[in-house]
């Protein structure tokens, strides 16, 4: 029975070896993916609150955007666009600030300076 032994012992020693080793590899797989993993979680930490910022000033955007369109639709006078008279009068011409040439030849027509 003792020669048995012997030769099972460098077996199960070798066993043992073995999976020592493997435990040693896995444990560097182990802390590289646990390395992956809190990288990924800061991602997407950074990624959650650039969308609430984003989507904070998206309704920001649309508030102001609401509220723009209910001055538009109000107007400078505070009256609804529906109640203003359907055809505007046309603005008065206001005369230039120089004389237009009688004639296409006239050399006394003055000339604008830039």
């Amino acid at each position: 029975m003792c020669k048995r032994n012997a030769r099972r012992w460098p077996a199960a020693g070798l066993a043992v070896l073995l999976m020592l080793a493997g435990c040693a590899g896995s444990k560097s797989k182990l802390a590289t993916c646990q390395k992956d993993k809190e990288q990924l979680l800061a991602t997407i930490r950074e990624q959650r609150e650039s969308k609430r910022a984003l989507e904070a000033q998206v309704a920001s955007l649309e508030s102001r955007l609401d509220q723009a369109e209910k001055t538009l639709a109000l107007g400078n006078s505070g009256t609804r666009l529906s109640s203003r008279p359907s055809a505007p009068s046309a603005p008065k011409p206001e005369p230039l600030p120089w004389r237009t040439p009688e004639e296409k030849g006239t050399s006394e027509a003055p000339t604008r300076s830039r």
